[in-house]
């Protein structure tokens, strides 16, 4: 399996505007965008859209917003890894604000991921936790401040020493996420050493997620 890391992930999260046909729609505008591009971008979906996604998404990869440390077998209303990796899914985030997990659920979420060949992208909240997950040796760490996450402040301009801190002491790729809205804040996270960022309601939620997908991709291409 590829795997090659993405430099854009846009969390769907459960937003009317990312669910059913609306999500559909809005998975068709990002890969329009990033068409001729080659840039590595990731959609995390919800698993009720997840074949919609893998049908109609092109040139962009898939992700789970959420896996369960479970295989086969009766875990009734669990996500299953492996079912997820046979349907085509590159990997998932761990761990999210929104869904967080214990230490334990990590480090196997972790390792099956990594014997299975996709991608894990564990989100922390601060540096101690990013030092701890570091350990595990994830794919990619994504650092949202849980305050930040979905308000009108970006992360790039309220933590941008703490951005530069974590990215000089953690030896795996860093994402930067939590209200990241402009090209500015992407151009700032990148410029401080961030792989690339984890973004939701800037794309999602915005009257014109085309021209927000569109910029973004054009920083983030200037800057790799």
């Amino acid at each position: 399996m590829d795997r090659a890391l993405p430099r854009l992930v846009v969390n769907f999260k459960n937003y009317s505007q990312a669910s059913g046909q609306a999500g559909i729609d809005l998975m068709r505008i990002i890969s329009e965008k990033n068409d001729g591009l080659g840039l590595e971008v990731g959609l995390c979906v919800n698993v009720l859209d997840m074949k919609d996604a893998l049908r109609e998404a092109k040139g962009v990869s898939v992700y789970a917003q959420h896996v369960d440390p479970i295989g086969y077998g009766s875990y009734t209303g669990k996500v299953n890894p492996e079912y997820l990796v046979e349907m085509g899914v590159a990997g998932s985030l761990i761990n999210h604000s929104e869904d967080r997990v214990g230490l334990y659920t990590i480090v196997k979420e972790i390792e099956s991921f990594r014997e299975m060949g996709i991608i894990s992208i564990v989100c922390v909240e601060s540096l101690e936790e990013a030092r701890v997950v570091a350990d595990m040796k994830p794919d990619i760490i994504a650092y949202e401040p849980p305050e930040l996450i979905g308000g009108d402040v970006s992360v790039a301009t309220a933590s941008p020493d703490l951005i530069e801190k974590i990215v000089r002491e953690i030896e795996c790729p860093v994402m930067v996420g939590a209200g990241i809205k402009t090209a500015e804040d992407v151009r700032v996270c990148l410029e401080l050493g961030a792989y690339g960022v984890l973004v939701a309601s800037g794309i999602v939620k915005s009257e014109e997620p085309g021209k927000v997908v569109s910029d973004f991709l054009e920083v983030i291409q200037k800057n790799v």
